[in-house]
């Protein structure tokens, strides 16, 4: 059974660490670390949302939200993250933002839920979209700026020979 549910840096972190170990595509700006330090210092008005789901009491994903106003997005600011995304592990991503919808359609404080910088291979962006229309939401999803990227070999010696 999955329980979602909205918690504190302070209650989540090493449990923020495991699940960061088991991402694909792990980078500073999913760390617990990082969002910590950046809600610390740079948070002023808005509201922590840090949307959790358990399943048996485990950690399984968290969403590092915040609202600010009537706004709901990602902690952190387009103009110093490239990449924003939920942290998952052991969840299905379709049962994850299901999970998600219902959890911040309890919330009557927000009316628009921006969530920018997320990249094309992630689950949140190849799902949400359609998952968000189900529940009778509007959903507009917007292309932004690219952050170019390439796949290197696995040692120097292959990455010469190319």
């Amino acid at each position: 059974m999955l329980e979602t549910g909205v918690e504190t840096f302070d209650q989540i972190g090493v449990e923020w660490d495991q699940l960061f170990g088991m991402q694909d595509y792990p980078h500073i700006f999913l760390s617990h670390a990082w969002h910590k330090v950046w809600w610390e210092h740079f948070s002023n008005a808005a509201i922590l949302r840090l949307l959790t789901v358990r399943r048996n009491d485990a950690l399984v994903a968290i969403a590092p939200f915040m609202l600010h106003n009537d706004r709901v997005s990602h902690i952190g600011s387009t103009d110093l993250v490239d990449y924003h995304d939920v942290l998952m592990g052991g969840i299905k991503s379709a049962e994850l933002i299901d999970s998600l919808l219902l959890s911040l359609s309890r919330f009557d404080d927000w009316k628009i839920l921006d969530l920018e910088s997320i990249p094309e291979w992630s689950q949140m962006f190849l799902k949400l979209p359609e998952s968000a229309a189900a529940h009778g939401w509007s959903v507009k999803v917007i292309d932004e700026d690219v952050s170019p990227g390439i796949c290197l070999p696995n040692t120097w010696d292959e990455y010469l020979a190319n």
